[in-house]
């Protein structure tokens, strides 16, 4: 499977919750996806408004043949960067959260390391207006591996399924033949 076939299978998954851009994503990225929840609470009529939080996400996804270190931290420098430039704290604003998926038909050993060490964090008005966190996966495609950095820990579950499905099925036999 290429990297690029595997992007096909990720983004399908993705396009129930998330806006896709596929189009006009950044440079160098193949595509971008984009969340936003808004909730709020209210007492007995809808004008009563006691509570509200506004959630924001920002994922983009990398394929590449061969990804080394370098290409993790510019990568990395460069979704955190252009996920913050979105991001509008106001009195409302729980969290954004930027999230780098990494996918490549091989990695460095030292970049899958990387990945593990990767860390941005911003907090708006001493977290009076929110937060934001850098979460990140690299899933290799050669060794049939993953990594993820502290906060990206919820990719574990899904690269798991992933790679679980790329594997061939054995086929039973069959009832009425034994």
């Amino acid at each position: 499977m290429t990297a690029k076939e595997a992007l096909e299978i990720m983004l399908k998954a993705y396009r129930r919750y998330y806006d896709i851009n596929e189009e006009t994503p950044l440079e160098p990225f193949a595509a971008q996806a984009f969340f936003h929840s808004h909730e709020s609470g209210y007492f007995l009529v809808k004008k009563a408004v006691t509570s509200e939080a506004e959630s924001n996400e920002h994922v983009y996804f990398y394929t590449s043949e061969h990804i080394t270190r370098q290409d993790v931290e510019r990568l990395a420098g460069l979704s955190w960067e252009d996920g913050i430039s979105k991001t509008v704290p106001h009195q409302f604003h729980r969290n954004t959260d930027v999230s780098l998926i990494l996918i490549g038909e091989s990695f460095d050993e030292d970049a899958f390391e990387a990945v593990k060490k990767l860390k941005f964090y911003k907090s708006y008005k001493f977290r009076f207006q929110g937060w934001s966190d850098f979460r990140c996966g690299a899933l290799d495609l050669a060794k049939k591996a993953y990594s993820c950095n502290r906060r990206g820990s919820d990719y574990k579950k899904t690269f798991k399924t992933f790679l679980k499905n790329l594997q061939p099925r054995e086929e039973k036999p069959d009832a009425a033949r034994i």
